[in-house]
Order: C-alpha cells, then sequence, then structure tokens
C-alpha cells in the first residue's frame, strides 16, 4: 500500500469515526430530551391525582409541541419544593375527560393511574435504550472482547 493510500485510508477512518459520533450524539441527545419529556409529563399526571376531589379541576397532560412555542418554567410555590432552573419545552393540554363529577371535576383516578402507568413503562423502555446504546458504545470503543 502507498504512502497515498494509506493517507486515504486513514481521512476516510477519521471521517467515519466523526459521522459515526455524531450520529450516536443526536441518538443520546434525542433518548435524553424524550427522557426529561417523560418525567415532566409524570409530574402533570401526579397534579391530576393530587387534585382529584378539587371542585371544578380538569386533567392536564403534556404534549411535545411541533413547533417552537412559549415555555413553560418549573414554578415553586413551596419553600419545600425542589429548586431547579429547568425551563419545559412542551405545551400544557386539556387531558382527557370521561366523566364530570357533581363538583365539576373531571379526574377520574383509574384514567390517570393508567397514563401514569403507562408513562412509566415508557420511561423504563427508554432508560434501558439509553443504557444498551452506552453499553455498546463502550463495547465499539473497546473493540470487541
Amino acid at each position: 500500500m502507498t504512502l497515498m493510500h494509506k493517507k486515504m485510508l486513514l481521512f476516510y477512518i477519521i471521517g467515519l469515526n466523526f459521522i459515526l459520533h455524531n450520529a450516536s450524539a443526536q441518538t443520546m441527545h434525542d433518548l435524553n430530551d424524550h427522557l426529561k419529556y417523560l418525567a415532566a409529563r409524570e409530574m402533570i399526571l401526579s397534579k391530576n391525582l393530587a387534585n382529584i376531589d378539587t371542585p371544578g379541576y380538569k386533567p392536564k397532560d403534556l404534549k411535545k409541541p411541533g413547533n417552537p412555542r412559549e415555555s413553560i418554567a418549573m414554578t415553586i410555590t413551596q419553600p419545600g419544593h425542589i429548586q431547579t432552573d429547568q425551563i419545559l419545552e412542551y405545551d400544557v393540554v386539556q387531558g382527557d375527560i370521561v366523566e364530570i363529577k357533581p363538583n365539576g371535576n373531571a379526574v377520574t383516578a383509574e384514567h390517570e393511574l393508567g397514563k401514569k402507568n403507562d408513562n412509566s413503562i415508557k420511561f423504563s423502555e427508554t432508560s434501558n435504550i439509553i443504557s444498551a446504546v452506552k453499553n455498546m458504545t463502550k463495547t465499539a470503543i473497546k473493540g470487541g472482547g
């Protein structure tokens, strides 16, 4: 193999490594964003259950916006709440209304618990995928065995 062929091969390997690294970084970024969304949705669903007897309360849900929208800042309403500077970039929308009670409350425990369960399963699946991607990356870097 000539020196020129070796240099071309080296540039090819460096370029391929750069492409793979960027693809992996984007995948991890997307997975971490999805995990943040699921965690934020868990908070919204828990708030619905906490307000199950609040007169006039309508359930809420979280939706990823199709286009960039106004962000929702986390609000600290009690001194014991965890402080965070995180801005959620999701839309709070009206949740599913299955029934409305005489006091105007529309939260149904069974429905909200079902959504929380589905959300929890998706959170676990996403966490497992992130772990698998990290393990595959480590294996690729170490060279297999």
